[in-house]
């Protein structure tokens, strides 16, 4: 079957399963992956040990065999963004995850009095060395 995802997405997805296993190893349980509305997307929604929801915005950066940073390459003027995964988290970005949380909330009728946060992963992707770092920020807003 042929593969058309772009390298961008390939490594958001490969981010994205790394975030989960990371997640689920802490015992946090999976309720929603990749949850899309037409107001937004929330990456990954799952509920920790205490009944607290998290709303999950996961972001990687890869870096690949000859050390450039794949998916960050500006291809107007070919040079590497060196930023920070975590800098691609705008506030018109976090204004659409919250607004889908929401949906979310209300879609599944979820009470009122339940915890709930805006999460981040980062996860530095090391694909020639098959090695990741992965770093949550919790509650971002």
């Amino acid at each position: 079957m042929l593969d058309n995802r772009t390298e961008k997405r390939i490594v958001g997805d490969i981010g994205e399963d790394l975030a989960c296993r990371f997640l689920i190893n802490k015992g946090w349980k999976l309720l929603e992956r990749n949850y899309l509305k037409k107001c937004g997307e929330v990456d990954l929604i799952l509920e920790d040990q205490d009944s607290v929801l998290h709303f999950i915005e996961v972001k990687t950066v890869s870096v690949d065999l000859f050390g450039n940073i794949a998916g960050n390459v500006n291809h107007e003027t070919n040079l590497v963004c060196r930023m920070r995964p975590e800098e691609n988290i705008h506030q018109r970005k976090l204004e659409r995850v919250i607004r889908t949380a929401n949906v979310y909330l209300l879609s599944k009728k979820i009470s009122q009095e339940t915890k709930w946060q805006i999460d981040a992963v980062i996860i530095h992707l090391d694909r020639g060395n098959r090695k990741s770092k992965i770093k949550l920020l919790e509650n971002i807003v």
